[in-house]
């Protein structure tokens, strides 16, 4: 609660006298906040003049206000000082502030959500290292306190990316930090749609827009050059371990084609289960998070693939 009365300052006296103050006193806090009133007396007394009463009634109207609505001790100070807006006006910002608090947003915290998010990702054999990656990205930003999903703003993750700026070693960090928000949104968007979170509907990570990432330049593989590798014959004065080792690179490089050019990852992923019938049969691991895995490559085995995976195939094994 506060209250206040016209204080009679006579510690220090100016050339125009004795500074005459509202002392605004908070009896939760215990303090004490004097106001300038820039009047002045000389006397031994303090003469409450017409001009002083009218001026404590505006106080009090004020402080009456701050009372009513329970203001904090910040707001309540700024409308003592300089009085308050429309009361309706005010009465409404007051109202979303107590049902925030009320609600406290659920004050949903990034990482317990995240944690929830990926175990559920796990419940369905879907890959989650990616948002594991972002979320402990994150937490060196934040530090180890809970970060409420309210707190995500487009501020907070220009902060976060310059944080990121600062802190990179070597190359640019622009794709790193591309992917640990993408990652983000993810779970921003998740937590969006269940309503009981009561989460804003906003697009903070529409800084990602920013992000100067620049495409790498593919490699274009005209039909002679890939006729070139099938003659590769390394240097002479080449070891024979390091000769078998380059012509498995050539060979592995080949197969990518001979299977309908699929990445290094989707090869190092085949199993022996993988080839039927001279045909082989397996989903791509980008797709891996797609609904049922995505479509399904089902490609002929040439006799250079076949030749490759008789040649380099470990049998011993459940992978290719």
């Amino acid at each position: 609660m506060y209250s206040a009365k016209l204080y009679y300052d006579k510690r220090k006296k100016s050339s125009q006298g004795y500074p005459v103050k509202v002392m605004v006193y908070d009896s939760i806090f215990k303090k004490q906040h004097p106001i300038s009133l820039r009047v002045y007396q000389t006397g031994t007394k303090l003469r409450v003049t017409h001009e002083l009463s009218k001026t404590l009634d505006q106080y009090q109207e004020r402080i009456s206000f701050c009372n009513r609505h329970r203001l904090d001790p910040e707001q309540a100070l700024e409308v003592i000082k300089e009085g308050h807006r429309e009361e309706q006006e005010l009465e409404i910002e007051i109202l979303e502030k107590r049902l925030k608090e009320l609600k406290k947003e659920k004050q949903v915290d990034l990482y317990s959500f995240g944690e929830q998010f990926i175990a559920e990702k796990e419940l369905q054999g879907l890959s989650t290292r990616h948002f594991k990656e972002a979320l402990t990205a994150f937490r060196l930003f934040s530090g180890p306190e809970p970060y409420w999903i309210n707190d995500i703003t487009y501020e907070a993750l220009n902060d976060f990316v310059q944080f990121k700026r600062r802190t990179a070693n070597g190359a640019s960090p622009e794709a790193s930090i591309s992917k640990t928000l993408r990652s983000l949104r993810t779970i921003y968007l998740e937590a969006q749609r269940r309503e009981s979170l009561h989460v804003k509907r906003d697009n903070p990570f529409s800084i990602l827009r920013t992000l100067n990432i620049q495409p790498k330049k593919a490699k274009i593989w005209s039909p002679e050059e890939i006729r070139c590798l099938f003659n590769f014959e390394p240097k002479p004065s080449t070891s024979n371990r390091s000769i078998e080792h380059m012509r498995w690179v050539v060979g592995c490089f080949l197969f990518q084609f001979a299977i309908g050019g699929h990445d290094l990852i989707d090869i190092a992923g085949l199993k022996w289960t993988d080839i039927h019938e001279g045909r082989i049969q397996f989903q791509r691991m980008k797709n891996r998070n797609r609904p049922g895995g995505g479509p399904r490559i089902d490609n002929k085995l040439n006799d250079f693939a076949l030749d490759f995976i008789e040649k380099y195939g470990d049998r011993e094994s459940d992978r290719i």
